[in-house]
């Protein structure tokens, strides 16, 4: 997990004060995606191989350390075993044995005895008292010859009763040059691998984003009346694919959106039209005649007139913002919000005939908006009604749902969709004296797609139309 956490905050511009010089640096030189991966696939390639240059040289120099170290002892060991004399011992010191370097005997006064034939031995002082008589090889240094260091061991030797410490050594500058070629060939093939592999991570993450840079151009020159226009989805089924088709998706929606605000605009200034003509014809005929309008225009053609308008653009705000997804929600009683409405079309039709199972049902929502959705739904029901209508709540598995329906004609079955849309009437409704704009429907259907449920209008057993809303119950606790 830290490092991923490194590897998106190195690729995504941190805002964090520390950061923010090197971020400025990079970006300058390394701003896109593409290079600054590039870079820190290089930055972790040379990291890895530094790391696995000082793991072989370290393994290196233990493996060369202890090859020494068995040839050294082995030499002693076989001094040890072989010398039956003290002549024989000097003899075998004398040849130094295959693989090493120098072999020295020391008398007991610490004194050279014999020595191979290497120029000029040098030798640490009281080498007889260093070593300890334990038949084992102790590592010795400060022994040098002709200018180089040795790896050396030491080891006490007893023949025939007496004591000698026999020295073996071998030149360290071996190891050395071997040292010095591996870090060779790790100081020219790390960078090598650090550089190739951040030209690999570059072009293969640059391959990766090109989807995402012609999605990008394709959206920066989409304007808002070219909607319909899609960028390209490529078919990898990856997650840049799934972006283009989100993204394709978002602008399905605009332009959905688009084209519904503009219908909105034309059936409200289609129906706001014939109110301000009439209106308009009023006024000029009395600028014209210079004679004032009479009352019987007043009441009859000015007042509904305005009356008609005013609950136009009141529809109208109603509708705007029976879309907000924004206002404070609580829970709501809709059996007492039914039983509320029921109360009120009582008092307004006395002469109806009032019915409908009532359950207790809790739902989220604005109190408002479900009050006037329910609202719209009985008004309905009470102006198409021949005289009963049954207002219902009950649950439904996960939902609540409130019906209201009535014994009129109802709605044919071609005309259902219609109704619910904005301005949608029937032929047989757009008489404007019994039928208002068409909106109220659509104001239902919008509220409860708020609030996440749906509008459903069927046919009643009654006769006439059953307006269905379901909602989600509110969370129990």
């Amino acid at each position: 997990m830290p490092g991923s956490l490194v590897l998106v905050n190195f690729l995504r511009p941190s805002r964090s004060w520390t950061q923010s010089t090197l971020n400025s640096h990079l970006l300058r030189r390394f701003g896109s995606i593409p290079a600054r991966a590039g870079l820190l696939s290089a930055l972790i390639a040379l990291a890895v191989g530094v790391l696995i240059a000082a793991l072989a040289v370290g393994v290196l120099y233990f493996s060369l350390h202890g090859n020494i170290q068995q040839n050294l002892q082995a030499r002693l060991d076989d001094l040890s075993q072989n010398s039956a004399s003290r002549q024989q011992l000097k003899d075998d010191v004398a040849e130094t044995g295959a693989g090493i370097d120098i072999v020295a005997l020391f008398d007991s006064s610490g004194l050279v005895a014999e020595s191979s034939s290497i120029a000029s031995p040098e030798f640490p002082a009281n080498l007889y008292e260093q070593v300890p008589d334990d038949g084992v090889g102790h590592p010795i240094d400060g022994v040098h010859a002709g200018g180089q260091d040795f790896h050396a061991l030491a080891q006490k030797i007893s023949v025939k009763g007496t004591t000698y410490t026999v020295l073996t050594g071998i030149e360290a500058d071996k190891d050395h040059e071997l040292y010095l070629l591996i870090a060779s060939v790790f100081a020219l093939f790390v960078p090598l691998f650090a550089l190739l592999s951040g030209w690999l991570t570059f072009r293969s993450v640059r391959s990766s984003l090109a989807p995402v840079e012609q999605i990008r151009a394709e959206v920066e020159n989409i304007s808002s009346t070219e909607l319909s226009r899609r960028v390209p989805e490529p078919p990898t089924g990856d997650e840049i694919s799934a972006l283009a088709h989100t993204m394709n998706s978002m602008l399905g929606r605009l332009e959905d959106s688009r084209a519904t605000q503009l219908r909105f605009l034309g059936d409200a200034s289609h129906e706001l039209r014939s109110p301000i003509a009439s209106i308009s014809g009023l006024v000029e005929i009395a600028q014209i005649t210079g004679e004032p309008i009479d009352l019987p225009s007043v009441n009859g053609i000015l007042a509904p007139e305005s009356v008609r308008m005013q609950r136009l653009v009141d529809d109208l705000l109603a509708s705007a913002s029976a879309q907000d997804r924004s206002a404070p929600r609580e829970e709501i009683d809709l059996d007492d919000l039914a039983l509320t409405e029921r109360a009120r079309l009582a008092t307004l039709h006395p002469a109806l005939k009032i019915g409908g199972a009532i359950e207790p049902v809790r739902v989220l929502g604005v109190p408002d908006a479900l009050t006037r959705a329910v609202r719209n739904l009985t008004d309905n029901a009470a102006k198409y009604c021949r005289e009963r209508i049954n207002i219902s709540v009950e649950t439904s598995g996960s939902q609540a749902v409130i019906s209201v329906e009535d014994d009129g004609e109802g709605v044919p079955d071609s005309a259902k969709e219609l109704v619910l849309t904005r301005f949608g009437r029937t032929d047989e409704s757009r008489n404007r004296s019994t039928g208002g704009a068409g909106l109220g429907l659509s104001i239902v259907n919008d509220i409860a797609l708020a609030h996440d449920g749906e509008l459903s209008l069927t046919d009643s057993p009654l006769g006439g139309a059953r307006f269905e809303i379901r909602l989600p119950l509110a969370e129990k606790g």
